[in-house]
């Protein structure tokens, strides 16, 4: 059994900002309402994908501080979630 990288807590709830999951459950993006998209796999739009909102609660695996290598002091943390994603890391 594959371990996840990271556990999160999200919930399908009415937000401005959502991480973005496909139907197997892979983070491919996140969304800020009248802002912007950012999608992982450079797919097609938003299409098959559902929102649910970030609840801030977080456990990680020590390993992902190597994704953080060479960002700003303040950034996303989201940000570091989409490059293990398209590391293949299961969050």
């Amino acid at each position: 059994m594959r371990r996840a990288f990271i556990r999160r807590c999200t919930k399908r709830r009415e937000d401005i900002s959502y991480l973005l999951f496909d139907s197997e459950d892979v983070l491919k993006g996140y969304e800020i309402v009248g802002q912007r998209a950012q999608r992982v796999d450079g797919g097609e739009g938003m299409q098959g994908l559902f929102q649910s909102a970030f609840c801030g609660v977080q456990v990680l695996s020590p390993q992902i501080f190597s994704y953080m290598e060479g960002f700003p002091e303040e950034f996303f943390i989201i940000d570091a979630y989409l490059k293990a994603a398209r590391d293949g890391k299961k969050l």
